[in-house]
């Protein structure tokens, strides 16, 4: 697939603990599988145990992180493989550092804290707007353009808020599996149904579906993911107005990154 609508803007976007910087505090931080971005201050702090993706606070004040170890993953698919692309194609393992990843896409209410504005007004071509602009859903309407500055406001020493790179992505979406999705190969109704939001007619509240094996929450469906590819875009990950079959893991959609379509959104990293 390599057509999606989109759009251009116009304009530009004018925990429990918390960390406070030290080298002891970034040390337990960096060690922690989870943490969280506070919203309010601006500083990360560790999660204890596994937590609760369904709280309220990981979709407004808070982003939830898991952290993927440095390490190498495969990605992209054999040429022979049936439903890829060329530039899917060929298989081949990627190293990567350590990265911390969203366990949601950014939610309405995370971009409004974040930016102060609501692009996805400018892009809905609907009518019944109070049903897609929810602050538990999607932020959409993005674009690079309007992403990266923000997130340069809002990265504090010795944290970066970030995109994540296409194949830091794709090795997130799998969680060490080798299919074309996170459950495997099959395109089984009931499957999708469970962990995707593709093939419907308005997006869904973020983490409304079953999280792949590393916990992160729509991966594939509800909305295209931005991502960097080397010094340019993508998108990962299909969306709600998609089929399933588009939102496989190696799937991408360049992107300009002043385009900003009305299924586009993100999913955010922290860096060290």
């Amino acid at each position: 697939m390599r057509r999606i609508l989109l759009l251009p803007l116009l304009g530009l976007i004018a925990c429990t603990s918390t960390s406070s910087g030290t080298l002891a505090d970034d040390s337990v931080v960096s060690g922690s599988t989870w943490v969280a971005f506070d919203l309010t201050t601006g500083k990360v702090a560790p999660v204890n145990g596994t937590p609760d993706t369904a709280e309220a606070r990981w979709r407004d004040t808070q982003i939830l992180f898991r952290q993927v170890a440095p390490g190498s993953a495969p990605v992209g698919r054999a040429v022979a493989d049936l439903l890829t692309e060329a530039d899917e194609q060929p298989r081949r393992q990627v190293a990567h550092g350590r990265f911390w990843i969203a366990a949601h896409e950014l939610t309405q209410a995370q971009w409004v804290r974040l930016a102060g504005t609501r692009p996805w007004y400018q892009v809905l071509p609907v009518a019944d707007l109070a049903a897609w602009t929810k602050p538990d859903q999607p932020a959409i309407g993005l674009s690079a353009a309007m992403i990266e500055p923000v997130l340069e406001r809002w990265s504090s020493t010795g944290w970066e808020l970030d995109l994540p790179e296409g194949d830091e992505w794709e090795c997130a979406c799998l969680a060490g599996g080798g299919g074309k999705f996170c459950w495997g190969d099959t395109l089984d109704d009931g499957l999708v149904a469970v962990a995707a939001v593709c093939a419907t007619t308005q997006p869904a509240t973020v983490g409304s579906r079953t999280p792949n094996a590393w916990g992160l929450h729509d991966m594939h469906g509800n909305a295209w993911e931005l991502v960097r590819d080397g010094t340019g875009y993508e998108l990962r990950g299909g969306a709600w107005d998609q089929p399933a079959v588009t939102s496989r893991a190696s799937n991408r959609v360049p992107t300009a990154g002043e385009d900003a379509g009305w299924s586009v959104g993100v999913r955010l990293v922290l860096r060290r």
